[in-house]
């Protein structure tokens, strides 16, 4: 049985690093167009209008398996039913993150279609 050699070609690495340029200049006018909208900046007459929303905070709860399983290991000595009933306890008592803002460009001509 012979086994295929697989090439990645020249014009897919030069089309990778031309997306990883465009993703990282995409990231800073994303920034700059939050930080103008936040500091009141006027945007130009047009049919493009921006806006920034507001999302709510979240927990991020990477670590509930891990505190789960060793809470678990030491129940006795905590004093509690189960590691899971623990976590959750402890989530219930801390607040979300703090909310993050992003940006939206809407197109009005796109709405009146």
């Amino acid at each position: 049985m012979e086994t295929t050699v697989v090439k990645i070609s020249q014009h897919k690495l030069r089309k990778y690093l031309e997306l990883e340029a465009a993703s990282k200049e995409f990231d800073a006018l994303k920034k700059e167009l939050k930080n103008a909208a936040l500091d009141g900046a006027q945007i130009q007459d047009g049919p493009l209008v921006l806006q920034v929303q507001e999302k709510a905070g979240r927990r991020c709860v990477s670590w509930k398996k891990e505190f789960t399983d060793i809470a678990d290991q030491f129940k006795d000595r905590l004093g509690i039913v189960s590691g899971d009933a623990y976590a959750d306890e402890l989530l219930d008592k801390t607040k979300p993150g703090a909310p993050s803002l992003s940006i939206v460009v809407i197109d009005s001509r796109e709405l009146v279609k």
